[in-house]
């Protein structure tokens, strides 16, 4: 009577677990690296929209804004060789030799091309339009 009981209580722990595990799978299973606020302004620092975005893991801003937004680029050749360059964003356009789209993460200017900016859990990426000096 006493292994009875005991065999119970584990079959039941053990169906618990089970399906715990099979409620919390696609919750724990999804690539979600977390959330991140893209920023918009225009020619005149106008904010054009701030939209919050969940994304992947080894995902980059190019691929981010790719995904989520209407964008147009073209490939230019930069420091390290040929890379994307971003000249509009949704309505906000640029032709790259007088203006550009400037990027900032968190407030500071980016340090690499859109497609080698990694997102990072809670940060704020900038986009503004800039007159060439």
């Amino acid at each position: 009577m006493k292994t009875s009981l005991i065999v119970k209580v584990v079959l039941s722990a053990l169906a618990l677990l089970l399906a715990l595990v099979v409620f919390m799978y696609p919750r724990m299973s999804g690539d979600e690296a977390g959330e991140i606020t893209i920023e918009l302004y225009d020619e005149d620092s106008a904010l054009v929209f701030e939209d919050v975005h969940t994304f992947e893991e080894n995902r980059t801003l190019f691929e981010l804004l790719d995904m989520h937004y209407e964008i147009e680029y073209q490939y230019q050749r930069l420091f390290t060789g040929e890379e994307p360059v971003l000249l509009a964003v949704e309505d906000v356009e640029t032709d790259f030799k007088e203006d550009f789209i400037f990027i900032e993460v968190n407030g500071v200017m980016a340090k690499r091309g859109v497609d080698s900016i990694e997102l990072v859990d809670g940060g704020t990426y900038t986009l503004s339009v800039r007159e060439v000096d």
